[in-house]
């Protein structure tokens, strides 16, 4: 279910329908947070 919604939300993104600013630079910091947490 939450793989449908983010494939909709990223869908959405890319229409244009919804600004993704913020959703990409969230997105950014959790993948960057996981790599450092990994790391560490």
């Amino acid at each position: 279910m939450k793989l449908v919604n983010l494939a909709r939300v990223k869908h959405e993104l890319f229409s244009g329908q919804i600004t993704g600013q913020n959703l990409l630079s969230r997105e950014a910091q959790l993948f960057v947070g996981w790599v450092s947490g990994s790391v560490t």
